[in-house]
């Protein structure tokens, strides 16, 4: 078994109907499938989203468009990245809508538009992020060129919060965003698309018709949010017990001796490691649930190996597993605690979980 991912479908399926039923009626939701769905699997997430009536995806890149199409026949994909001229064909056959950062881009990929043809595309503005977007201070003439030369057909325009917790950046983007909407030519077929998952948390799903959903529908809330809604994280990390030892007080443990145990306890080595995306942050300060009962990891981690102290009376044994991600008999830890403990965010433990993403 050595160490596993278990993803639980059901509960995407449950967490994306928690999403849609806190969001007005009538709201395009928007399912962010990229980097391999989180680390929870692309075509398993589309699937799950399938069951609960949302069949609008989006992704980073061409290439992921490929497996949301195998997987969603009838599916409409945005593709978020930066497609170039020669991906251009390939979001034809795939039926993807690619999205233009700027005028520069637009010319690209109109230049590489069939003869005759004519090429959806979703505008990305950039009202705060300074990332990927139209950041001109306006930007509207530019695209009133693009729109004119009738090889692109723009059915959407979106933006992307920095921020929009409280004290954030976010009224002062949906402010601009709204002035360049206001500018364009009204176009109600547009799909309009401001909110990611913390804002839908923090009120802003309620501002604009589309609402992209990344990290809350795999079971990860923002702490403290306006718009509280119910969900349980779909993904579960197991790692197999290959050695129990014991431990007398003043032992040292892992590289560098930098753990030394206190008193008399069990030590139990996993079958997981930062090659398999347990971060060498956690050491000596991560948890995992081992036979119902929350250990500490001890020692620094290693590549294919980490540590836990299983307690002195543990009955533990080569050949059980542990919980990195889960719930056990009320135990429990999942990415958010340990990204907390690691002083990163629950995106970089999910998309690493069980080593690197196909």
């Amino acid at each position: 078994m050595s160490n596993r991912i278990i993803i639980h479908p059901d509960r995407l399926t449950a967490n994306l109907k928690a999403v849609q039923n806190a969001l007005p009626e009538g709201t395009a939701v928007i399912h962010v499938v990229k980097a391999n769905a989180y680390g929870h699997g692309l075509e398993t997430a589309v699937m799950a989203a399938g069951d609960a009536g949302v069949s609008r995806f989006a992704v980073a890149y061409v290439h992921e468009a490929e497996r949301v199409r195998k997987a969603a026949p009838d599916g409409w994909i945005l593709i978020m990245g930066v497609v170039r001229g020669h991906e251009v064909d390939a979001c034809f056959r795939l039926g993807a809508v690619p999205v233009v950062v700027d005028e520069e881009h637009g010319q690209e990929l109109a230049a590489a538009v069939p003869a005759g043809a004519c090429l959806d595309v979703h505008l990305k503005i950039d009202t705060g992020m300074n990332r990927l977007g139209w950041a001109e201070p306006d930007p509207v003439p530019a695209i009133r060129r693009l729109a004119a030369d009738g090889r692109l057909r723009i059915t959407g325009v979106m933006s992307h919060l920095a921020s929009s917790g409280p004290g954030g950046l976010a009224e002062t983007q949906a402010e601009r965003f709204r002035g360049i909407l206001d500018a364009l030519e009204p176009d109600e077929g547009r799909l309009i698309h401001f909110s990611n998952s913390q804002g839908l948390q923090f009120g802003w799903g309620q501002a604009f018709p589309g609402v992209r959903v990344g990290l809350l529908p795999y079971g990860y809330p923002t702490p403290g949010p306006e718009v509280p809604v119910a969900v349980r994280p779909v993904m579960e990390w197991r790692a197999e017990v290959f050695q129990v030892k014991d431990g007398p007080a003043g032992s040292p443990v892992g590289y560098d001796s930098t753990f030394y145990t206190a008193r008399p306890t069990r030590i139990a080595t996993l079958s997981a490691g930062y090659a398999d995306g347990y971060l060498r942050a956690l050491s000596n300060c991560g948890v995992v649930v081992l036979r119902g009962r929350r250990c500490p990891v001890i020692g620094r981690v290693s590549m294919n190996w980490i540590t836990v102290d299983a307690g002195a009376s543990s009955p533990v044994r080569r050949g059980d597993e542990a919980l990195l991600i889960g719930e056990e008999d009320g135990a429990s830890v999942d990415a958010a605690e340990l990204a907390n403990l690691a002083e990163t965010i629950p995106y970089e433990i999910l998309t690493r979980a069980g080593g690197a993403s196909p």
